[in-house]
């Protein structure tokens, strides 16, 4: 199964809970290129919290912040 845009950005971002720079969203072997920064924004209005830190010398650095709560079809939050 192939995985959206969407997916791959949020794996690099799970699997780097401390932080990833724009260069390491770059190199990475998902081939987001530059549409990273459109899929960040498209998760952001989906309820993902996602900082971007400027780090000394101007390295951006992502991380994940928070997911958007669960709801299950009753309507109700649920918890993990």
């Amino acid at each position: 199964m192939s995985l959206t845009q969407h997916q791959k950005v949020l794996c690099l971002l799970r699997d780097h809970p401390h932080g990833i720079t724009t260069n390491e969203i770059l190199a990475s072997d998902f081939g987001l290129a530059s549409e990273y920064r459109s899929r960040i924004s498209e998760l952001r209005k989906q309820g993902y919290v996602i900082s971007c830190d400027i780090k000394r010398g101007g390295a951006s650095v992502w991380t994940l912040v928070s997911e958007p709560p669960k709801v299950g079809t009753d309507g109700q939050l649920a918890f993990a």
